[in-house]
């Protein structure tokens, strides 16, 4: 299989990749996830069921991981996503993908790959915009050592339950490493980082981190319980990843209003968002916004 490199041309496309939205596949995301929104199965403003709307998107990342191997010590550093359609339990989604940018920052190579899903019929439910950034060496024996410990160190103390600081109720979610493997089943993200102890060290991480679409997943949640309707169709998500989610941390997703923006048809609201670990450490730090709907099924 080809590494992802930076010698990869910008515009270079690869896809698709297959994947059905089954019933099974639903529960057991929803599971992995701990977002129990009624929606996903029972009725909704768009005549049953949807999937969650980041389950939709999960293989953005997979077509990427299809097509290339992902060299070790490569970080997910940012992730932007637009929410356009609600797919419907039982859909054939496609996934497609290409290389839309690349350039150095601080002496690291970065690459922006663009994804897009579609259903059977071509309408496309969601699009969305991953940052990796590549590794320039592997780790050495004293980074790795230095992350071990770093490891160490947040699993340690004990969980604080979240401060209400933000607009929105704060949705608290306790990480262990049965979480990452659940999920990791759930998403088919095999990465061995999120699962392999040994290979994640060797990596220079210090241990296994959660994955970072497990964490989108907790603030989805949370917008998709705020915003409803305008999260599943129109919902837009800008984040970066600060820090990792290691196992024994307890993240708590933050969303607070800033702007109220009029536009044709429904107003669209945006929040500031964040996770926070149990030490008050940002792990997670963007914008969410989405249509603001008045309906009969918000919860």
């Amino acid at each position: 299989m080809k590494q992802l490199d930076f010698g990869m041309p910008v515009g270079e496309a690869f896809g698709p990749l297959t994947y059905d939205l089954t019933p099974e596949a639903i529960s057991r995301y929803v599971d992995a996830v701990e977002d129990d929104h009624p929606w996903y199965f029972g009725d909704s403003p768009f005549n049953g069921p949807i999937v969650p709307p980041l389950m939709a998107a999960l293989y953005n990342v997979g077509v990427l991981r299809q097509a290339f191997e992902i060299p070790p010590g490569s970080i997910h550093a940012r992730q932007v996503f637009e929410f356009t359609h609600p797919a419907r339990p039982r859909t054939r989604v496609r996934t497609h993908g290409r290389v839309l940018d690349k350039y150095v920052k601080r002496g690291r190579p970065y690459i922006e790959i663009e994804a897009a899903s579609t259903d059977e019929t071509g309408e496309e439910l969601t699009r969305g915009v991953l940052v990796m950034v590549l590794p320039e060496k592997q780790a050495s024996e004293g980074e790795e050592e230095k992350g071990r410990a770093q490891s160490q160190g947040t699993t340690n103390k004990e969980p604080t339950l979240c401060v209400p600081t933000s607009t929105l109720t704060p949705l608290q979610r306790k990480v262990t490493q049965e979480t990452i493997n659940r999920y990791a089943a759930a998403s088919g993200d095999n990465n061995p980082i999120h699962t392999d102890e040994s290979y994640a060290r060797k990596a220079g991480l210090g241990g296994t981190i959660a994955q970072g679409f497990l964490i989108l997943a907790y603030v989805s949640a949370l917008m998709m319980h705020a915003l409803g309707r305008g999260w599943a169709q129109g919902g837009r998500l800008s984040v970066t990843f600060i820090a990792p989610v290691r196992p024994g941390d307890t993240v708590c997703v933050h969303g607070m209003n800033v702007r109220r923006d009029m536009e044709e048809g429904p107003a669209r609201l945006t929040f500031q968002v964040w996770c926070e670990n149990q030490r008050r450490e940002k792990v997670l730090a963007g914008t969410a916004s989405g249509l603001e709907y008045v309906d009969v099924f918000s919860d």
